[in-house]
């Protein structure tokens, strides 16, 4: 039979009561070039499993079967890092295969041993755990640039924020290709890797051994900066921007320059939980993003300009100054009163418009043709024997162009109506409806600002197939 290479020997941890057993297997092991390690007390083995994970581990359960499933067990159940392939060592009159799968034993070898099956029993064990092995490894390297993935990023975060390193300045940088969904979708795939790929090799020369560097997906990249701090960081990015800013792509159609934009956060004191780090420094890329890319942001540049948003956006503040004029409809079709019924039905039909103003002989509103209630009207009578008169409505209302904002949402808030016309000096300029509306209070923030003293916004809801508005009650905290 082969022997396993010497320089890479696989490791294998017998654990069992029986000394004379493993010392008898031991000598034949190593005859075949295995590294062999003995523990007789299951404690001690649990001791030197945290410390180093063997390849194949092979538990004797001759003895007390029992004790062998409950330390197999324990082990399959620890968050230790790393594979060990189990193998149990039993007689067939003790085996309860099922409850010994159960207790995470991969793998069986009968008592009393036979050599030639035990070392078949090895090599599969091995390739099973060089299988773990390769799956471990590739979830930690991103398979696009080679570089270290985002759970190894995530866990240096987390263990430059434990221990001796807790104490330490520090700043994470994460980076991201501007524009990089509309590359690939012009040009492909192929390009799109081509271009990450090619980022990732200047950020390799740019970070050396001193700064980690990790790939976190898609077009992002992670770098750990230990020993600096958020503005320290964020003008090494600044060279590094400037560095991509530098760099092209060939392509058919000539040459393409690449971008990123950058986000930077430093370790806080106390430091807290690696999660929110990692927000922050993705809540400036974020911004970074906002400000038009290519360019480096760190947490907290913006505080004085997200201070006076809130302030702007602040319970009855945003719409402050708007007024009816300011969210009309423009009205670009008026009717007069003394015109046939016929011709204006055919115009609103030919539209697809649900109210049209209608003026008098100066041109001052007058009221409104409501589609659904003329077409009521005017079912079983000859259209042509009506007017528009006879078929406006004055329960359509009108609002002057000044009508501040919050007042035109009080009254669809109420009930008052679907729609409404603006006038300007009685004359029809334009119209609004609650739909319409509806479509600048569908944020929260905003919906409840808009209206402090009925606490309501305004939200769509279907019935049949007309969207209709209904009030909403909300706690607004006050």
């Amino acid at each position: 039979m082969s022997r396993p290479d010497n320089a890479n020997s696989p490791t294998v941890l017998l654990v069992g009561e029986d000394r004379a057993l493993l010392r008898h297997l031991s000598r034949f092991l190593n005859t075949f070039g295995y590294d062999v390690r003995q523990v007789a007390e299951t404690q001690r083995a649990q001791v030197l499993l945290a410390a180093a994970s063997p390849q194949v581990m092979i538990v004797d359960g001759g003895q007390d079967h029992r004790k062998a499933l409950d330390f197999c067990r324990a082990v399959s159940g620890s968050n230790r890092e790393g594979y060990t392939h189990i193998v149990l060592m039993a007689g067939a009159a003790d085996l309860d295969m099922a409850e010994a799968l159960e207790a995470g034993v991969d793998d069986f070898l009968a008592r009393p041993v036979v050599y030639g099956e035990l070392l078949a029993r090895l090599r599969s064990g091995v390739r099973a755990w060089q299988f773990e092995d390769r799956a471990r490894r590739q979830r930690r390297v991103d398979p696009i640039t080679g570089l270290p993935s985002a759970a190894e990023f995530f866990e240096r975060v987390r263990e430059s924020l434990s221990g001796d390193a807790g104490g330490m300045p520090a700043a994470c940088v994460v980076l991201g290709l501007d524009f990089i969904r509309q590359i690939t979708a012009a040009h492909g795939e192929t390009i799109g890797r081509e271009a990450v790929q090619q980022v990732g090799g200047i950020l390799r020369e740019a970070c050396g051994e001193t700064v980690f560097l990790a790939a976190l997906g898609g077009d992002q990249f992670g770098c750990l900066l230990a020993g600096m701090d958020d503005c320290e960081a964020a003008a090494w990015a600044e060279k590094v921007r400037r560095r991509i800013a530098e760099e092209a792509m060939d392509l058919p159609g000539g040459r393409m320059s690449l971008s990123a934009s950058f986000g930077v956060a430093g370790k806080r004191a106390p430091a807290g939980p690696p999660d929110l780090w990692i927000e922050r420094v993705r809540d400036a890329l974020r911004r970074a993003g906002q400000s038009g890319g290519n360019c480096v942001v760190r947490d907290g540049e913006f505080a004085e300009e997200d201070h006076a948003w809130a302030e702007l956006a602040a319970p009855g503040k945003l719409f402050e100054r708007t007024t009816a004029r300011d969210v009309m409809t423009p009205c670009c079709l008026v009717l007069g009163k003394g015109e046939a019924a016929a011709p204006a039905m055919e115009l609103i039909n030919r539209t697809g418009v649900d109210v049209l103003a209608v003026v008098d002989q100066e041109g001052r509103y007058a009221g409104a043709i409501a589609a659904e209630e003329a077409l009521d009207r005017l079912a079983g009578a000859e259209p042509s024997l009506r007017t528009v008169a006879e078929l406006t409505s004055r329960a359509v209302p009108s609002f002057d162009e000044e009508t501040p904002f919050l007042e035109l949402l009080e009254f669809f808030a109420r009930g008052g109506g679907t729609a409404a016309v603006i006038v300007e000096n009685g004359k029809p300029v334009g119209y609004v409806t609650a739909a319409s509306l509806a479509e600048l209070t569908t944020a929260p923030h905003l919906a409840i600002g808009v209206l402090p003293r009925f606490g309501s916004c305004f939200l769509r809801c279907r019935e049949t197939e007309i969207d209709t508005l209904r009030p909403v009650e909300l706690t607004t905290g006050e």
